[in-house]
């Protein structure tokens, strides 16, 4: 997969979870469930209009993955 590839991730006809690959890193640096994982991320509406930004606070966001601590997409995603 290329680098800034958009992928589709979503589990079903009635919702829609997308991710932006911007930078593919290898496979020994997958996260699995249960990992403390850190991210930036940039919340945008459909009509481009970003809501919400990790960087422009400049500090990452944190959660353990497969825990349920935050939305399911984002649990699908990383």
């Amino acid at each position: 997969m290329s680098d800034s590839a958009v992928v589709d991730l979503s589990p079903n006809k009635d919702s829609k979870v997308t991710k932006k690959i911007i930078k593919e890193g290898a496979e020994t640096e997958t996260p699995a469930n249960g990992d403390k994982v850190y991210l930036h991320y940039t919340g945008t509406l459909e009509n481009g209009e970003v809501f919400d930004s990790s960087r422009e606070r400049n500090e990452p966001f944190s959660f353990t993955l497969g825990r349920g601590q935050v939305i399911k997409g984002w649990d699908l995603c990383v």
